[in-house]
């Protein structure tokens, strides 16, 4: 019999109740000139977001506005068939035809020059694209163009993503904390966290250098919960943590090399309360919820 010898933490599936401030605030935009950081960029998948630097050519006392279009690009595919790369847009006509890419915004606010946040160097915001499939894509090259009045120096850029090569990722990593032991098996690979002894070990499915760890896990018998109460049998589960609540979906763990990984969509362990009604959709964690975008070392 095992009792349960760290603070539990309840968890709904359905979203959580939070609180927040949002500031509101009219910036003050003047003529300086804005260009890419560089013309060409060239990095590695590492998830679904990648951001393209875009700065003002000045350490100007007011914010600058850059406005950027997508100039066409291609796509190869892992399996090596390749297409021109086409942006998903938010109207009846993305809807229907879908594509590779969306950008959060063609419009780009850089707030003035602040001497804490930018130091000797100059005001810079980023270019957001989201590539909901990348994990399918083997090579991913789109180009964009300033198209504002107030473009200067490298007013095009050429970003071209890859994925990297496959790291070594068995062995034992620390995530906020926590030790998780990654194997690989005859049928593919386990990911393993030891809770009081105990191995709970769940399967896992690699894609480059992407794990995907089963949503159902193993059974943890002889589970005292509350001392001196009753010992349960509980079925151990890892799902999403979305930051307020968690989700019955696949965690996923990027690796950008063979010592650093980052969780890419977060992560909870734990089980339904045995004590309530299963409708209640109250699950206790084995550790603390573990926020998207956590890094973690070997």
């Amino acid at each position: 019999m095992r009792t349960l010898k760290i603070f539990f933490i309840a968890v709904a599936a359905a979203m959580l109740l939070t609180s927040c401030y949002k500031r509101q605030f009219e910036p003050t935009f003047g003529n300086t000139t804005v260009e890419f950081v560089s013309p060409n960029q060239e990095i590695f998948f590492s998830g679904e977001y990648i951001n393209i630097p875009i700065r003002m050519t000045e350490q100007a006392s007011t914010g600058a506005q850059a406005v950027v279009e997508f100039t066409g690009g291609s796509v190869t595919m892992r399996d090596g068939s390749t297409h021109e790369a086409v942006e998903f847009t938010n109207d009846q006509a993305g809807y229907e035809n879908g594509g590779d890419f969306i950008i959060t915004s063609n419009t780009i606010n850089i707030g003035a020059y602040d001497e804490e946040v930018d130091g000797e160097g100059l005001p810079t915001n980023n270019l957001e694209i989201r590539v909901p499939d990348y994990r399918n894509m083997q090579t991913l090259t789109l180009n964009f163009e300033i198209v504002s009045g107030n473009a200067s120096g490298n007013t095009t850029t050429t970003l071209v993503v890859s994925q990297p090569t496959e790291v070594i990722i068995d062995g034992t990593w620390t995530i906020a904390g926590n030790a998780f032991t990654i194997s690989q098996t005859d049928n593919g690979y386990e990911f393993t966290y030891n809770f009081q002894g105990v191995p709970l070990t769940f399967g896992a499915e690699r894609d480059g250098n992407n794990l995907t760890i089963d949503t159902d896990g193993p059974r943890l018998e002889d589970l005292v919960i509350e001392q001196g109460g009753p010992a349960y049998d509980v079925d151990i589960i890892c799902w999403v943590f979305d930051g307020q609540g968690i989700d019955p979906s696949n965690v996923v763990l990027t690796f950008t090399d063979a010592e650093n990984l980052t969780v890419t969509n977060g992560m909870f362990m734990g089980f339904a309360d045995p004590r309530e009604d299963p409708s209640t959709g109250r699950y206790l964690g084995l550790i603390d919820p573990i926020a998207a975008g956590t890094p973690g070392t070997k």
